[in-house]
């Protein structure tokens, strides 16, 4: 698969992507999944919603991707991964995600506190 398959966006006014995407099961499109966790690092870009509502129902088979997320320094990033994703998901999420949430909400740091990681953590935990 390439990018001519158009399954990324390539820019913030690129919503017909998705089309694309939706054609494809989630182990096709594997190598991509860090580049599109890009696009939602802003959910209010277009682009945010419609991909994690793609990934939704994955969560737990990308959690590598998204622990990686959860153990960086952007704290808005991991505010979108968690309000969008991991807080929504139906399926409960992997022990490897589980054990990061735990971390966020014991042991945030003052970034995370400021953009409310703990309490969004909390709400994770506490649904599971």
């Amino acid at each position: 698969m390439t990018k001519i398959d158009n399954i990324v966006p390539k820019n913030k006014e690129d919503i017909d992507f998705i089309k694309n995407l939706k054609k494809k099961q989630i182990y096709e499109i594997k190598d991509f999944i860090p580049e599109l966790l890009e696009w939602t690092q802003d959910g209010n870009w277009p682009q945010a919603r419609l991909i994690i509502d793609y990934l939704l129902p994955h969560v737990n088979e990308i959690d590598s991707e998204l622990v990686k997320i959860l153990n960086g320094n952007d704290s808005t990033w991991k505010y979108w991964i968690l309000l969008g994703l991991i807080n929504n998901s139906e399926t409960k999420p992997s022990d490897k995600i589980l054990t990061i949430v735990y971390d966020l909400y014991h042991n945030p740091s003052i970034e995370d506190k400021e953009e409310e990681i703990d309490s969004i953590a909390q709400e994770i935990i506490e649904k599971w």
